[in-house]
């Protein structure tokens, strides 16, 4: 009995001395930071766009480790923000702003210590369904089984308070984006929702073009006042024809800006080296995630509804960037 307390003990103390050592100073003597980044659904290819920040972290800041967690995107990742579970989290900003606001999901529950670190893209919302359900605008999708989004999704959220907005009662089906298009496939819905570039083909709607025919629906101008009226903050964008053979016409749609967010109790200097090399090092995040490559990430963030962290406005300042009284957080020092 002696003896295997001894061996645990022994054995217990190489792991700590271990871990110790790897993780206290990296070779500039930089302290270790690790952090948890929560993304989305690994059929995403938003997801896939993390290992290129990782790559771009660790040409300027190797001291910082991100792990990139599986979750259920933005309100997962703002619900796992608040527990202290990830460190970082990728959320569409139409959400972190109802978050920080205190309005939709998280009605009379606030989120002011949210913050925006850096936007990186804006994805167009796709509602598609087959051809053969007859539905022609989203009207047509009235009393339709049909797909709202990733289950817990801000997508799934938006399109289920717009849909109630215009009066248009379907039968919702939410799931992950791969059941959402075996039911379809088997013709158990008729279509689905989900973002996507919104300007080349996205590899879902191109999955499902391989067994059934398309068509994307968009908003009329009087849906999109209506639409706006209620959620001035939401924008929109358009879907050109042509991005696939069966698309005729262009689409008008919603417009998601998608970035990462973080709490206020991420330290300045880690926030900062952060920002600093995903601007810095964009390339590598380009090889991930092609569809970025002509974005301006500077613009993207500077149009952020919510405040920004201190440590993205410590490198915008360094940088020369004119920020916005209303972005700059209270906590920010100068």
């Amino acid at each position: 009995m002696l003896k295997k307390l001894f061996r645990s003990v022994v054995f217990l103390s190489a792991v700590v001395a271990v871990t110790g050592c790897s993780q206290e100073k990296d070779k500039d003597s930089n302290p270790m930071v690790s952090l948890s980044v929560g993304t989305t659904n690994t059929s995403s290819s938003l997801y896939a766009y993390y290992t290129g920040l990782i790559k771009s972290v660790k040409q300027q800041a190797p001291e910082i480790n991100m792990t990139i967690i599986e979750t259920g995107a933005t309100i997962d990742n703002i619900t796992r923000l608040k527990k202290g579970q990830i460190d970082i989290g990728l959320a569409v900003m139409d959400g972190a702003y109802e978050a920080y606001m205190g309005t939709g999901k998280w009605k009379d529950d606030p989120q002011t210590d949210l913050r925006t670190l850096f936007t990186y893209t804006e994805s167009a919302v796709y509602y598609a369904v087959t051809k053969d359900s007859g539905v022609t605008s989203m009207q047509g999708l009235e009393n339709q089984k049909f797909n709202l989004g990733i289950k817990g999704s801000t997508t799934e959220n938006q399109t289920t308070n717009i849909l109630n907005l215009l009066k248009i009662n379907v039968t919702p089906y939410t799931s992950s984006v791969s059941d959402a298009v075996n039911a379809i496939k088997d013709g158990d819905l008729i279509g689905l929702t989900k973002t996507g570039v919104g300007t080349s083909g996205d590899a879902t709607i191109m999955d499902l073009e391989t067994s059934k025919d398309l068509q994307l629906l968009g908003y009329s101008d009087e849906e999109v006042k209506a639409i706006q009226a209620v959620y001035p903050w939401l924008r929109t964008t358009v879907i050109p024809a042509g991005i696939y053979d069966w698309q005729t016409v262009s689409v008008t749609t919603l417009a998601q800006q998608v970035g990462n967010v973080v709490n206020t109790n991420l330290s300045v200097d880690t926030a900062y080296k952060i920002t600093k090399a995903a601007f810095e090092e964009k390339k590598y995040q380009e090889d991930s995630y092609k569809s970025i490559k002509d974005l301006d990430f500077v613009i993207l963030t500077l149009d952020s509804p919510i405040p920004l962290h201190a440590g993205t406005v410590k490198y915008f300042k360094e940088a020369g960037v004119d920020i916005p009284q209303n972005l700059i957080p209270s906590e920010y020092k100068d």
